[in-house]
């Protein structure tokens, strides 16, 4: 199946009241997963990054999902061989969207309750990382930390 990006959306929307929160949890956690995903591996400009993302076949819950979170929308278009294959739509948050969803979201989950709070301790633990090595960011061209990447492989 091949990607295509329907909409990209940098500005994240999360004016979520209680109700909205809690269906958005309740999308996560039903489509959804929630990961810690790495960019270029094994490279010098290696990178982790948050993200949730989540997917489904009716193309109206991705529209909602723009219209009031925001994100990077995309299809799979089915294979030409497969009638039976719908065609899916997704959402991706990643990087501080993905925290800042799952923040909002946090206190209704319940499947993926586990995951968010792994994920969000992973970000605290990240970002006092960095302050005491002086940097912004992991990636270009600065190595993740081995506790990181040890901690992604579990």
């Amino acid at each position: 199946m091949s990607k295509t990006y329907l909409y990209r959306e940098d500005e994240i929307k999360l004016g979520l009241d209680a109700t909205q929160a809690s269906y958005l949890a309740g999308v996560i956690d039903g489509e959804g997963h929630i990961r810690v995903n790495r960019r270029g591996r094994g490279t010098p400009g290696e990178s982790l990054y948050p993200e949730v993302v989540v997917t489904n076949t009716h193309r109206g819950l991705v529209s909602w999902l723009l219209d009031n979170v925001g994100g990077t929308a995309y299809t799979k278009a089915r294979p030409d061989s497969s009638k039976r294959t719908k065609e899916c739509y997704g959402i991706v948050w990643t990087c501080s969207i993905a925290v800042a969803v799952l923040r909002a979201v946090y206190p209704y989950l319940v499947v993926k309750k586990n995951e968010a709070r792994m994920l969000l301790g992973w970000r605290n633990a990240e970002r006092r990382c960095l302050v005491e090595a002086g940097q912004k960011r992991f990636g270009s061209r600065r190595k993740a930390p081995v506790w990181l990447l040890v901690q992604r492989e579990l």
